[in-house]
């Protein structure tokens, strides 16, 4: 459905998440308050890899439906580690389709008022930055979490029919 550029205007303004064709587009306000959200901590190697190793917390902005058998667009984790923050978020359509079709990246930074600021987006991080000692990137990693959509947390998986 195609919507006037008046109504898509209005929907921005009072807050509504943007969408096109592929899907929903997180934009910075629709990380605010993430610590609020559903969460769960790990301690160690219990997902093995280099940037997950030691604590970590996890927020979940939503549960998906029962039944569902990949997370509905506009999830969005987020994975705070002591050196840095991470975020993933369900686009959906094609998006990423060579990788962990639908999810796009994300670190997530504070600036001094608090409010969280998106640092880099996309099917990865930028040229010159990885974040496993092999090099991994954020697609390799997670597709091998097919069977739960990509999303390695052990206590966020989609729920059994």
């Amino acid at each position: 459905m195609r919507l006037p550029v008046f109504t898509l205007l209005l929907l921005m303004a009072c807050g509504a998440p943007p969408t096109t064709q592929t899907g929903f587009i997180a934009l910075e306000r629709d990380f605010q308050g993430y610590d609020t959200w559903e969460s769960v901590t790990f301690e160690g190697a219990d997902i093995p890899n280099v940037h997950t190793a030691g604590q970590r917390k996890v927020f979940l902005n939503a549960r998906a439906p029962a039944g569902s058998t990949e997370w509905p667009v506009g999830t969005i984790i987020v994975k705070e580690l002591s050196f840095a923050t991470f975020a993933m978020a369900k686009r959906g359509g094609t998006y990423n389709a060579n990788g962990a079709v639908g999810w796009e990246w994300f670190e997530l930074t504070r600036d001094s008022n608090g409010t969280v600021r998106i640092k880099w987006r996309g099917q990865g991080p930028p040229l010159g930055e990885s974040y496993s000692a092999t090099g991994q990137t954020c697609n390799e990693c997670h597709t091998g979490a097919a069977m739960n959509d990509s999303v390695m947390t052990p206590a966020f998986t989609l729920p059994t029919p």
